[in-house]
């Protein structure tokens, strides 16, 4: 029955083409959306779409947040730093006098958490929290962009009496994060040890191979002073380096084929600290490719080592050097 709903839907927006296999950018701009809402009747176009990400990827995500996705379609553009606020948005519809459909969806599930409507001279939105009241059918869904086809299954209640409904394909692109501001080797971000905060702004990447031919790390190097490769790529130089420059580094190994980071070391002038394991260790890349690594690193909030209490939040980009 299901499938059947999600079936008229596409049919409905003349999705048929473009789901099957017509690029999505030649024949809507990132931005825009077709879309439709009924309101007691009373239809209007929804021709504008924004999207953002909450508990980004590229943020700090402690105390077992879950990243959201937040789109919003509406028949007027509607400004980016209103999204993600409930009560804003609907002040601003009301008062700009605009109609806009929120959905937010779950970013581990695919599930559609929550489908609200504002629109002029209203209180409140209009809500309906959960997935079975709505349609969501996936075209592109990445760190970068999103698009696709989001509707009401049905007519939904508005408070005080009357009936919405809605149904739109839509694009939109996510905010770039800092690191796609940074030049060559730079980065943005900080270490803190013990509740003691340095900046990082300098960062290298290199490739270590392994004697496994499909198993290599991109190793990152991020620290308070600039390092030549060769003492980015040797720990003890590095420890050497920190102990002569007075500076701080963390280095960081991401294995290439998990994704995943394996190994943190960090050197201070007193010395090295290797914690056993990477527990908790998240990294993001906006662009990741055999040249170049831009992204994001954290620990999640502070994590342990021995008696030494640590984190770290950086944004960083670097050439990938052999």
């Amino acid at each position: 029955m299901r499938t059947r709903r999600l079936s008229r839907l596409i049919a409905c927006l003349g999705l048929g083409a473009m789901l099957g296999g017509a690029p999505l950018v030649a024949e809507v701009s990132y931005g825009t959306a077709q879309g439709t809402l009924t309101v007691g009747g009373q239809r209007v176009d929804l021709e504008h779409a924004a999207a953002l990400h909450l508990n980004s990827v590229f943020e700090r995500r402690s105390e077992g947040k879950e990243m959201e996705t937040v789109v919003v379609l509406s028949d007027r553009a509607v400004d980016g730093a209103l999204l993600g606020d409930v009560e804003r948005l609907a002040a601003a519809a009301r008062q700009g006098g605009f109609h806009a459909v929120e959905v937010r969806i779950q970013d581990s599930s695919g599930e559609v958490l929550s489908q609200r409507l504002f629109r002029p001279a209203s209180g409140g939105p209009a809500e309906v929290l959960g997935n079975d009241a709505a349609l969501w059918l996936r075209g592109e869904y990445t760190n970068k962009e999103i698009w696709g086809a989001v509707g009401s299954d049905g007519e939904l209640a508005m408070p005080g009496g009357g009936k919405w409904r809605y149904e739109g394909f839509f694009a939109a692109r996510f905010s770039e994060p800092p690191a796609v501001g940074l030049a060559p080797n730079r980065a943005t971000g900080s270490f803190e040890l013990d509740g003691r905060a340095t900046r990082l702004e300098h960062a290298r990447a290199y490739l270590e191979a392994t004697d496994q031919e499909e198993r290599s790390f991109t190793v990152l190097v991020l620290s308070s002073a600039a390092v030549d490769l060769a003492t980015a790529r040797d720990d003890q130089a590095l420890a050497a380096a920190a102990r002569q420059k007075k500076l701080i580094a963390l280095k960081l190994s991401i294995h290439d084929q998990e994704g995943t980071i394996t190994r943190q070391l960090w050197v201070t002038p007193e010395g090295a600290t290797e914690p056993e394991g990477a527990e908790g260790a998240r990294w993001a890349a906006w662009e990741f490719t055999d040249e170049v690594i831009r992204g994001f690193v954290t620990s999640d909030g502070e994590r342990g080592a021995g008696p030494a209490r640590f984190s770290y939040d950086v944004h960083f980009a670097a050439p990938i050097e052999k």
